[in-house]
Parts: C-alpha cells; sequence; structure tokens
C-alpha cells in the first residue's frame, strides 16, 4: 500500500485537529476559573470554614505544645533519677573500695613491720 499525499494529509490533520481542541477546551476551563463570582453570602460560609479550621488547628497545636512540654519534663525526671541511681552505685562502690584500701594499708603496714623488724 502507497501512501498517497491526501492520506498523509488527512493524519496530520486530525492531529492538529485534536490539539485544537485540546487547547480550545483548556482556555474554556481556565475562563470558567477566571469567572467564578461568589455572593456575599458564599464568601462568608466560606471564610468561616476556614475560620473554625484555624481554630481547631491552634487548639490542636496548643495541645501538642502542652503535651510535648509535659513529656520533656517527664523525661527530665526519668534522667534524673537515671542519674540519682547512677550516684548512690558510685558512692557505694566508693565506700567499699575505701574500705579496701584500708585495708590494705594495715597489711602494708604489717609487711613493712615485719621487714623492718629482720
Amino acid at each position: 500500500m502507497l501512501a498517497t499525499w491526501e492520506d498523509s494529509d488527512e493524519s496530520s490533520s486530525d492531529g492538529e485537529t485534536q490539539e485544537e481542541v485540546t487547547q480550545l477546551a483548556l482556555m474554556a476551563i481556565e475562563e470558567e476559573e477566571d469567572n467564578v463570582e461568589l455572593s456575599h453570602d458564599e464568601l462568608i460560609v466560606i471564610i468561616e470554614k476556614y475560620r473554625s479550621i484555624v481554630s481547631s488547628l491552634k487548639k490542636k497545636v496548643k495541645c501538642l505544645t502542652i503535651e510535648n512540654n509535659q513529656l520533656k519534663m517527664t523525661t527530665l525526671i526519668n534522667e534524673d533519677k537515671s542519674k540519682e541511681e547512677k550516684i548512690d552505685i558510685l558512692e557505694k562502690e566508693n565506700d567499699s573500695l575505701k574500705i579496701e584500701v584500708d585495708a590494705l594499708k594495715k597489711t602494708f603496714l604489717i609487711f613493712f613491720l615485719i621487714v623492718a623488724k629482720s
């Protein structure tokens, strides 16, 4: 089959027609969007709707801020308890080491005295 001038011309004109129709449809949609006019009452309803949304979001932010602060305080308290526990453990270890050092001092003193007598 041979493609003639007319066949190729029709296919390109169909593509151009489709493109033109698409462009016209997009232009019509844009014009409709630009020409949207709302009455005063409709604007008030929309404003009230968004005002209530903003108000509820502000309340949510306030609640989340309070919750966040409580969690921070809880974390600080837990950290303090953990530090206090570590301090207690270290103090006990320090006391036992002091006792051990005192025992070693007595042992060395006895050893030194024995060596000095000999």
